[in-house]
C-alpha cells in the first residue's frame, strides 16, 4: 500500500541523508502517525467485516493490527474488541499457519498514545 511504502522510502532516505530527512520534518514522529494510520486501516477493514456479517476476516484483521502495530491507540481498540468478543483465547486461521499470537499492546497504546517501540510515555 502507499502507507507501507512511504514508511520504506521514508526509513531509506533517513538511512542515507539523516540531516536533510531532520531538515524537512521526515522524522520518527511522522513514521509513528504513518504507522498510526495502517492501524486504523485495519480496525476499520475489520469493522467493514463485522458489519458485513464476516466476523472470521474481522478477527484476522484485529490481530493482524496487533500483531504489527502494538504501539499505536487503534491496537489498544483492537485488543479491547478481541476481549469483548472472546477471541483472545481462540486461534486465528493467521496463528494455525505458524503465526505468533499477538501480544497485549503496551500501557502507552492502552493509553491512547503512539509512542514508538521502546520508549515510554509518562503522563
Amino acid at each position: 500500500t502507499s502507507l507501507l511504502d512511504s514508511g520504506v522510502l521514508i526509513r531509506r532516505f533517513q538511512n542515507e541523508y539523516p540531516a536533510q530527512a531532520q531538515a524537512v520534518g521526515l522524522d520518527d514522529a511522522l513514521l509513528t502517525r504513518i504507522d498510526e494510520s495502517r492501524a486504523t486501516q485495519l480496525l476499520e477493514t475489520s469493522r467493514w467485516y463485522m458489519d458485513r456479517g464476516d466476523p472470521v476476516s474481522a478477527r484476522v484483521m484485529l490481530r493482524r493490527l496487533l500483531r504489527n502495530h502494538p504501539q499505536t491507540a487503534s491496537a489498544a481498540r483492537a485488543y479491547e474488541m478481541l476481549k469483548k468478543r472472546g477471541w483472545l483465547e481462540e486461534e486465528a486461521p493467521e496463528e494455525a499457519a505458524g503465526d505468533k499470537a499477538p501480544a497485549e499492546p503496551s500501557d502507552a497504546a492502552r493509553a491512547g498514545g503512539t509512542a514508538p517501540a521502546g520508549t515510554e510515555v509518562s503522563k
